[in-house]
């Protein structure tokens, strides 16, 4: 009976005790996603931008509907500010049901987001393109027509060229 009492005393104790560094790690956690603005007049935060929105980076597989392509490695922001580009520099391996490696859809994966006017809010999905190996390199032409990805092991640089809404490959 002395030791149910003990232990039921030593739960209140911890907990009594876990309760004020609870309420400082909430507080700080506050304080900690709040946003800095640096010199260069950008912004820094910790945690999370305010509004901000998380979306998978699945890139619609018919074979695989549930397939979430990894490490998001990069993203870059065209220079007028409507097209959002992320690029996944991840080992996304997928295997056919007999066990085979699916070469085909084994790749890196370039996502194109309209961040266009309503969809600054809520990005849309607007592309996914295919790319075999990347890396973390990422950059739109100053005129904002043209992405260049880095290629990885390839050691390449791929272009892709907007014509007509859709990103295309035009030179390596």
């Amino acid at each position: 009976m002395k030791t149910k009492k003990y232990l039921t005393l030593l739960k209140m104790a911890l907990l009594t005790s876990a309760a004020p560094l609870a309420l400082q790690a909430h507080a700080e956690a506050r304080e900690h996603n709040k946003s800095s603005q640096l010199a260069t007049g950008q912004y820094i935060t910790p945690t999370f931008v305010r509004g901000a929105v998380q979306q998978y980076l699945n890139p619609g597989l018919p074979a695989y509907p549930n397939f979430v392509a990894g490490e998001a490695v990069r993203s870059q922001l065209s220079p007028d500010g409507t097209t959002l580009a992320v690029i996944c520099a991840g080992h996304n391996s997928l295997d056919k049901p007999d066990g085979t490696v699916d070469t085909a859809n084994s790749t890196q994966y370039i996502f194109i987001y309209n961040v266009a006017g309503a969809h600054k809010a809520q990005p849309a999905l607007a592309q996914v393109i295919q790319q075999k190996n990347a890396h973390v390199g990422l950059v739109f032409s100053p005129d904002g027509r043209t992405l260049y990805a880095a290629g990885g092991k390839d050691d390449a640089v791929y272009a892709y060229t907007n014509i007509g809404g859709s990103w295309v490959l035009t030179s390596t």
